[in-house]
């Protein structure tokens, strides 16, 4: 082969690549992302600060099926809660144990009644409290469908120990 042609082979492959590439990227699914029980989805975006004033939450998932309904999403939180009392200028803490709860007290969001919605959002969550603890959170979701329930779909996000006074924010940065 005569080196023009393989040239023109290289520069050939080149333009193929750059015009792949740009697409794949693109498309590109999160580490998260996950298809299991005929459901698909994942947390997209997760956020919990431990600020003066105020404990905020508040989390979007994805979820949907090719081949049952979904009805609702459920966000899960796990945490650990913290009671603080002053009695005569001595702050006294009582630290609970560490568990799964839900996310807010309105209980899932539902699907629309029109068709399968993708994208659920739990809405800020707020209180009037700043926990006087540091507390490992983690969220999760449980998809209820047609079929039953997929419990943690897409895995779950560990956001690691936040500190009083601190925010983490999770974002896959990819909507498909």
């Amino acid at each position: 082969m005569s080196r023009s042609n393989r040239l023109k082979k290289i520069y050939l492959s080149l333009l193929l690549c750059s015009m792949v590439l740009p697409i794949a990227a693109i498309g590109q699914a999160s580490p998260n992302y996950q298809e299991r029980d005929g459901i698909y989805g994942e947390i997209k975006f997760a956020e919990f600060c431990n600020i003066p004033n105020g404990l905020r939450a508040r989390v979007v998932a994805e979820a949907g099926s090719r081949d049952s309904r979904v009805s609702s999403v459920e966000f899960k939180i796990y945490s650990r809660y913290a009671y603080e009392v002053n009695l005569w200028g001595q702050t006294v803490v009582h630290v609970t144990g560490e568990n799964w709860r839900p996310l807010g007290v309105l209980g899932p969001r539902n699907n629309t009644r029109d068709g399968d919605r993708r994208f659920y959002d739990s809405g800020p969550m707020t209180g009037p409290l700043q926990s006087v603890v540091h507390s490992p959170i983690k969220f999760a979701i449980h998809v209820n469908h047609s079929r039953g329930t997929t419990i943690d779909l897409g895995g779950i996000v560990d956001m690691g120990v936040i500190e009083p006074g601190q925010c983490r924010i999770y974002d896959d940065g990819n909507f498909r």
